[in-house]
């Protein structure tokens, strides 16, 4: 589609080390049906099939790697990891078309993944040193307000340097869900609290972006 075509497009047989595969992780056999499936993104869908392929974060990709933190166990270079993913092969029109990025980069828990191996999160857990466990499931956004700063994302940890005061820790409501929901005590306006959450049963999903 003419939604496909103004995006840069993975090309699975242009990499050597990407395989066809379906949802449960088997090889694509020739000539019979694959798994695929189709999401609804905002106002538009798209269609999918599943890919496995080393992924990777460096500098090509304008990122830091602190090599010390992984553990090598999977026998690729640190920042690099095997992940099974999924490959568009039709985009709705509306709204891929006008968007300027290539593809989606979810953050989600594994509640919404269809595997585990389709989760970074998951994945990226058990390459990092028993030692960094509890960093290696977090994650960290900044976003930029002014020309003078640059917007990034720390895995692993967060950057300290982005930071105005200790961080604040919430539980996520039933993680289960996939989203990272959490309890609202209240919500206030302009100093005034608002009676909305007084039943206790305020939830809010954070999220850079979101199809809720």
């Amino acid at each position: 589609t003419e939604a496909c075509r103004v995006h840069k497009r993975y090309r699975r047989t242009g990499s050597s080390t990407g395989k066809d595969i379906n949802f449960n992780g088997s090889d694509v056999v020739r000539g019979l049906p694959r798994d695929t499936i189709t999401l609804a993104f905002g106002t538009g869908e798209a269609t999918a099939v599943v890919v496995e392929d080393i992924i990777c974060m460096g500098e090509e990709t304008n990122a830091v790697v602190d090599t010390s933190l992984w553990n090598g166990k999977d026998g690729i270079p640190p920042g690099c990891m095997h992940m099974h993913f999924l490959a568009a092969t039709d985009l709705s029109e509306e709204p891929f078309i006008k968007f300027g990025f290539d593809g989606v980069f979810g953050l989600s828990l594994e509640g919404l993944s269809q595997t585990p191996q389709h989760n970074l999160l998951s994945v990226m857990s058990h390459l990092i040193e028993d030692r960094h466990q509890c960093a290696s499931q977090s994650f960290g956004v900044f976003l930029a307000n002014n020309a003078q700063e640059e917007s990034d994302i720390a895995f692993g940890g967060w950057n300290e340097g982005h930071l105005l005061e200790e961080l604040s820790w919430a539980p996520v409501h039933d993680p289960s869900l996939g989203h990272w929901i959490i309890p609202i005590k209240s919500i206030r306006v302009d100093d005034e609290t608002l009676d909305f959450c007084d039943d206790g049963q305020c939830r809010a999903a954070v999220d850079t972006g979101t199809a809720l």
